[in-house]
């Protein structure tokens, strides 16, 4: 009967015993079944920019000689060998974390409470009518606003809908729904501010509470939504 044996790798021997009637002897086959191990890479840890950078690398393989080797370096430029040498341009990119990553901090509105401003433009928004929107942002990009008002619902599983006669016994809740209009700016990597007259659409907001939506795109990539609420008062206050 044959003796079977196994490495971590799952390469295999078998042995076993065969007489041919005069004396016994050994018998044993192996079984490759992973492929070469590798090691000793070896490559520069500087390099100077146009020189030609060694590298070199060990393979073994318990069962059979290693036919070759190749090397590959992402460029589309491949090599052969044990050892290479040869130019090549190498792109080093960050990797991903939160660290590094778009997002939109400290979103505030300065102040909280306000009535807009009612005249024809923006920029004639005076003291004392609108309200200050600050923040800060990881690296430059183009800011998205949106403006929701806070509303009656009710709970329905999960979600806050709107009132009808099919759920009029359901738990009261707030919803908040988006208005009309909507407003941006390209802000700076680090604190940023913007004026806000409390108009959409060339409007001023109804009374009310409601909540600022933002949200930051750069280079395709796009931050998580930050919100901060806000209540608007009264009538509007004229512009000059």
């Amino acid at each position: 009967m044959a003796q079977v044996a196994f490495d971590p790798q799952g390469n295999a021997l078998a042995i076993w015993e065969r007489s041919d009637g005069a004396k016994p002897r050994i018998e044993a086959v192996g079984y490759g079944a992973a492929g070469p191990l590798l090691a000793n890479l070896a490559a520069p840890a500087t390099v100077v920019a146009g020189r030609p950078v060694a590298f070199s690398v060990t393979l073994t393989d318990s069962f059979s000689a290693v036919a070759a080797t190749s090397w590959s370096f992402g460029d589309g430029t491949t090599a052969s060998g044990a050892a290479t040498s040869a130019a090549r341009t190498i792109r080093v990119e960050p990797a991903p974390n939160v660290e590094t990553a778009l997002r939109i901090e400290g979103l505030s509105i300065t102040p909280r409470r306000f009535a807009p401003v009612g005249g024809a433009v923006a920029s004639r928004a005076r003291k004392g009518g609108g309200t200050t929107i600050h923040y800060r942002l990881s690296e430059a990009a183009r800011v998205s606003f949106a403006v929701e008002r806070a509303a009656a619902g009710r709970r329905v599983g999960r979600n806050c809908v709107r009132p009808a006669a099919g759920n009029r016994r359901r738990r009261p809740c707030t919803r908040f729904v988006r208005q009309p209009g909507g407003f941006g700016q390209r802000g700076k990597q680090g604190a940023n501010r913007l004026r806000f007259d409390g108009r959409l659409r060339g409007r001023p907001l109804a009374a009310g509470r409601y909540r600022l939506v933002a949200i930051a795109a750069a280079g395709g990539s796009r931050s998580p939504v930050v919100r901060a609420g806000f209540g608007v008062l009264g009538a509007p206050i004229r512009g000059r």
